[in-house]
């Protein structure tokens, strides 16, 4: 999230809950708390998912949301090896797994394509969606 979307998306929050104090500097505050690894889009839907439980919407409940969206995308995954990664080099193809795996938690990648089987097509019960 960029630091406009993160003053759009307290003006959202604001919105959606009115009666909530605001300061000048909550959107600052926010990105720097964590907000700024959060896409604009999860954090959206952790905001509707806090509102219809509770009165008021803060800044923790809305990253463990997000983080909670992210994950439910990364459960059940086979993700598979990461691009260009050489996994005699430990520290760049941990690096590497890392990466892929935030893009397909944040949604970058939909779904990570499988892994491939040396010199064999992969059985159907194998394959994606």
């Amino acid at each position: 999230m960029t630091p406009v979307e993160c003053v759009e998306l307290c003006r959202y929050v604001r919105a959606a809950v009115p009666h909530q104090q605001w300061d000048a500097k909550t959107p600052d505050v926010w990105f720097d708390l964590g907000l700024a690894d959060v896409e604009l889009a999860d954090a959206r839907d952790a905001v509707k998912a806090l509102v219809r439980q509770r009165v008021f919407v803060d800044f923790h409940g809305i990253l463990t949301g997000a983080r909670r969206i992210e994950g439910a995308r990364l459960v059940g995954v086979d993700h598979g090896d990461p691009p260009d990664a050489d996994p005699d080099d430990v520290p760049a193809y941990l690096a590497a797994l890392r990466e892929h795996r935030h893009r397909v938690a944040t949604g970058e990648i939909a779904r990570p394509m499988p892994r491939q089987l040396v010199g064999r097509p992969i059985p159907a019960r194998e394959r994606t969606p």
